[in-house]
């Protein structure tokens, strides 16, 4: 590393300016959790969807209770096809531990403001409807 590149991140840490960026970041991302989190709840999915990790920092996991049934494939095509900021937890490992059969789907809020939540929530509730077993 450069010493102009050492010495302007010595600068940074030593003013404090990283962590106020830091925090700032953190309350910006809170917020975009704690509203995608609302705008789900507002969805036809509210009564079915059960948030856990939610202070695991960028992603949380949306647990959808029976008896809603999906297919974990479609709805990881469905999710991919319209960029949503969801993933099911299966596309990440098939031997996730957790002992229940409810579907689990990774939601990414690194790249969501508080304004994007209900276009999140919105391509969700679609998915889930697309991939949804016995319509």
């Amino acid at each position: 590393m450069s010493s102009l590149l050492q010495d302007s991140l010595a600068r940074i840490l030593e003013t404090g300016e990283f962590e106020r960026h830091a925090m700032k970041l953190r309350t910006s991302f809170r917020a975009a959790r704690d509203e995608l989190a609302a705008q789900i709840k507002a969805t036809g999915l509210g009564s079915f969807a059960a948030f856990e990790n939610m202070d695991s920092g960028l992603h949380f996991l949306i647990a959808l209770n029976r008896p809603l049934s999906v297919d974990e494939g479609v709805l990881a095509e469905k999710l991919l096809e319209r960029r949503a900021p969801f993933r099911p937890l299966s596309s990440f490992s098939k031997q996730h531990g957790y002992r229940d059969d409810r579907v689990r789907i990774v939601a990414d809020v690194s790249r969501l403001s508080c304004s994007d939540a209900a276009w999140a929530a919105g391509l969700l509730e679609a998915s889930v409807e697309a991939a949804r077993i016995g319509r």
